[in-house]
């Protein structure tokens, strides 16, 4: 069944039209229509090892999928059929590449211990929460609004080596320039961090009011000593806006744009299954399937 298949009825879409082809360039984007599991063998001869970024939306196993495919085995056939193309996928990918599976709340755990058993547990980057969905469902006891997206990488240790390209752009967002520093925009990050370390403690004296300021228990300054009075003398200390609270520290637009934004675990900035939904109408002149991703939420 596995064994690679001839791809048959090709059609091109290009900017000169449609035309029927028997062949594919290799920077040709392909969409294949067909058994998945079988589509996914075929590929293994041309692309194994070559993949860098994998997207799957399988059945939620819920019984509502408008596909024609049973979206709604019973769980054992459910997990089989989940496994046999995640095994394949794993194949494809590249030592950095990266595999992303959105599911619900039915099966996404069991999804889980599947990926953990295939890829690794310490491959596991995280469970994203997308907010997919912005109506309310009155009859529910707790109305649902997420879907999750399960990441992992084929060997993290790729990600770890480059985790800066994972990165958002830092839009600015709460940085500001109160007194006109020549560096510019800047943002007031606390001074303070968990955690007793004995050559973080030290007392700092607001210039202005005269008060001396203390690690709360438990706590530490940021830094040592010797840092403090180099960021002191490098004007990154301030005591607050109005100089009358506990000291913070300076950070800069600049530099949190060479770092980038790292990315958290709830995504709800990237649109909804209806801005999926109106997309796609624009496109085709009516609804082509339900619960469409939005480009957004695969463009982060």
């Amino acid at each position: 069944m596995l064994s690679p298949k001839v791809l048959g009825s090709a059609i091109k879409y290009s900017k000169n039209g449609i035309e029927e082809i028997n062949q594919f360039d290799e920077n040709d984007n392909l969409i294949i229509k067909g058994n998945n599991l079988i589509a996914l063998a075929s590929l293994l001869k041309r692309y194994e090892g070559k993949v860098k970024c994998i997207y799957i939306d399988p059945p939620y196993n819920t019984g509502n999928d408008s596909f024609n495919y049973n979206d709604k085995f019973n769980h054992s056939s459910w997990l089989v059929f989940m496994k046999n193309r995640l095994e394949l996928a794993k194949r494809l990918l590249r030592d950095d590449g990266v595999i992303w599976v959105s599911l619900d709340d039915n099966q996404a755990h069991y999804c889980k211990i599947i990926m953990d058993e295939i890829f690794g547990s310490s491959n596991f980057v995280n469970d994203v929460i997308w907010n997919s969905t912005k109506s309310v469902t009155n009859t529910a006891i707790i109305s649902n609004s997420h879907t999750h997206t399960l990441l992992f990488f084929n060997k993290k240790e790729y990600f770890i080596k480059n985790r800066n390209k994972f990165r958002l752009e830092e839009d600015g967002e709460g940085f500001s320039n109160p007194d006109n520093d020549p560096r510019g925009p800047w943002k007031a990050d606390p001074f303070q961090v968990g955690g007793w370390r004995p050559n973080q403690q030290y007392e700092i004296r607001n210039p202005k009011t005269g008060v001396i300021y203390r690690p709360n228990e438990n706590c530490s300054w940021k830094n040592e000593y010797n840092k403090f009075i180099e960021l002191w003398n490098d004007n990154r200390i301030i005591f607050g806006v109005d100089g009358n609270s506990g000291p913070q520290r300076k950070r800069f637009l600049y530099e949190a744009k060479e770092k980038g934004k790292v990315v958290k675990t709830i995504w709800d900035d990237v649109g909804t299954t209806t801005n999926g939904t109106q997309h796609i109408k624009s496109l085709f002149g009516k609804s082509i399937f339900s619960s469409p991703k939005p480009e957004q939420l695969i463009k982060k």
